[in-house]
């Protein structure tokens, strides 16, 4: 039976890949690091804003993002 060596290989995986994430969720949701990504983007919009880089506002907590309609005009907005 091939089924079942098969099967196996699947569960595998899945265990895998939920092994991985469940180590996504823990490092990501330590507070020094959540402390350093909120610091890191204030730090990013605080050099930004002094150099008058258009910024898409509210500022999230933890990145910064560029309003690129103003850095491409020309570039049309996709229809998704």
């Amino acid at each position: 039976m091939k089924a079942i060596p098969a099967l196996s290989s699947v569960l595998i995986e899945a265990a895998i890949r939920i092994a991985d994430a469940t180590t996504g969720l823990e490092e990501v949701l330590d507070e020094d690091y959540l402390r350093y990504r909120v610091e890191a983007a204030a730090y990013v919009r605080k050099h930004l804003d002094q150099k008058k880089v258009s910024l898409l506002r509210p500022p999230g907590g933890h990145a910064v993002y560029l309003d690129a309609r103003r850095f491409l005009p020309h570039v049309p907005l996709a229809d998704d």
